[in-house]
């Protein structure tokens, strides 16, 4: 008896191990994808290849002037498979599994600059200047999911993260400039997703 009592307790440390590995592999990846943002919203020859226009010049460069180093908080936002598949109508569709997967990494990876597209043309402009991603492996992740990395005096940032095959993961990152997007506490961001049921939930880093 007492063997298998060990036996479980090594077996939910191991669980545990492997679900701080997820979150602290996709926290950290999210971070480095943040600072590529605001080193480019800091950076004049990357906001002139990409736009003349002198409303969309000035929101970049309000992001680029802002501290992205520290995040207060950080939360993650998940959507079931059945609600994406909703969303992207795949009831009313005859493809294969493979093409309904495109569409659901689609929706997922469209919820952000929706956001940011109700702030007006020169939000979304902007946050689409200052786009960046990188890829890596987490065996540990299995579905998308949306970190959103919050600051005390500085524009959010939202990483999506979309699993892949072999264990990839590919994360792509924007800024959030809707001024009317609160994010002080789960439920506030949670609002901002309107009618699509998303679950959020605030990531503490190990």
């Amino acid at each position: 008896m007492k063997n298998w009592m060990a036996m479980g307790l090594v077996l939910i440390l191991l669980l545990g191990l492997s679900a701080c590995s997820r979150e602290a592999s996709l926290y950290e990846h999210g971070l480095d994808v943040v600072q590529l943002l605001s080193e480019m919203a800091q950076s004049e020859e990357c906001i002139g290849v990409y736009t003349a226009d002198e409303d969309v010049s000035s929101v970049v460069h309000m992001i680029g002037a802002q501290d992205h180093w520290a995040p207060k908080a950080v939360y993650a936002v998940s959507v079931s498979e059945e609600v994406l598949a909703t969303v992207a109508e795949l009831e009313n569709m005859d493809v294969s599994e493979e093409v309904q997967a495109v569409l659901k990494h689609r929706v997922i990876g469209s919820l952000i600059p929706q956001i940011n597209a109700a702030a007006g043309a020169n939000a979304l402009a902007a946050t689409s200047i200052c786009t960046a991603g990188k890829t890596f492996v987490c065996e540990a992740c299995k579905t998308d999911v949306i970190y959103i990395y919050t600051y005390e005096n500085a524009a959010p940032a939202a990483v999506t993260f979309v699993v892949g095959e072999d264990g990839t993961v590919s994360a792509n990152g924007t800024f959030i400039v809707n001024e009317n997007f609160s994010c002080s506490t789960a439920e506030d961001v949670k609002a901002h997703f309107g009618d699509i049921a998303v679950e959020v939930t605030q990531i503490t880093q190990r």
